[in-house]
């Protein structure tokens, strides 16, 4: 699978996003190839799983910023929705929410595994 074509399977805005990296695909290219490996995203879970809400909002936060640089914005907005929610106290949304990030990495790395 080509970056472009992966692009679109993620809905990222590629003219942005390179424009980002100073225009340089490769090396957007580079973190993007990462991506499915960050830390931030396991570590989320672990605080999911523990309830500890002061490690999923900056977690999810933390997230947000590296999904948003990457341009992939499925994840998010996913992992804001989960900073807003925590920031609200409302915990009993965080399963639901973290299900939406779930399903959104996934598909980040199931496409991300098919590029060229």
């Amino acid at each position: 699978m080509t970056l472009p074509e992966a692009a679109h399977c993620l809905s990222i805005d590629l003219n942005t996003v390179i424009a980002r990296f100073s225009g340089n695909e490769a090396l957007y290219l580079r973190f993007l190839r990462k991506m499915p490996m960050d830390p931030t995203y396991f570590s989320l879970v672990e605080a999911v799983e523990k309830k500890d809400y002061s490690l999923i909002e900056r977690e999810a936060h933390t997230l947000k910023g590296v999904a948003a640089n990457l341009g992939l914005d499925s994840l998010r907005y996913a992992s804001d929705g989960l900073v807003q929610a925590v920031r609200r106290k409302e915990y009993d949304e965080i399963p639901a929410l973290f299900e939406i990030i779930k399903t959104a990495h996934e598909k980040m790395v199931e496409v991300l595994s098919q590029l060229d």
